[in-house]
């Protein structure tokens, strides 16, 4: 199912063991990803605290220049305290401000069903297998570098048809 334009960004992580100057290190790669242009935003954090998540989405917003009205997730404690079978969601306060001040309406994702947020879902595999499998850096620095190439020839590549 489409969205249109504004409508709709989706977020989620992924951990990831990355060897930094010959050692391993422990990252969390962000993901936000418009659902109408399926333009996307790539950065990464040492920890995965709400601070963290929240962050990582105001860079996108930055990076996108403008907010999409809905934002589906999944149900981290960073972002949502408990989604009951009812599907009631009580949101992480410090969460539910950050949405508040840029006018976003949460959405998470019913409990053990991460398909409603697909958009987010299959593009790990593709930062995985193009850009960070096999990746030997010297300095968190560099990484950055390389993820904002990445990010930005992520975000020519042509869209396929539905």
């Amino acid at each position: 199912m489409e969205t249109p334009p504004g409508r709709q960004m989706q977020y989620d992580w992924k951990e990831w063991s990355l060897p930094v100057s010959g050692r391993l290190l422990k990252i969390y790669l962000h993901e936000v990803v418009l659902a109408y242009s399926r333009k996307k935003y790539y950065s990464f954090s040492l920890k995965i605290t709400a601070q963290d998540v929240i962050r990582a989405l105001e860079e996108a917003i930055h990076f996108f220049g403008g907010v999409a009205t809905e934002l589906i997730i999944d149900n981290p404690k960073q972002m949502v305290i408990t989604h009951s079978k009812d599907g009631i969601v009580y949101y992480n306060e410090e969460f539910l401000k950050f949405c508040g001040l840029y006018g976003i309406q949460p959405n998470a994702c019913r409990n053990y069903r991460a398909r409603t947020k697909g958009k987010a879902e299959r593009p790990f595999y593709y930062v995985q297998e193009h850009l960070l499998r096999g990746l030997e850096i010297e300095n968190l620095q560099e990484f950055e570098a390389k993820l904002k190439i990445f990010t930005d020839e992520y975000n020519q590549r042509p869209l396929k048809p539905n």
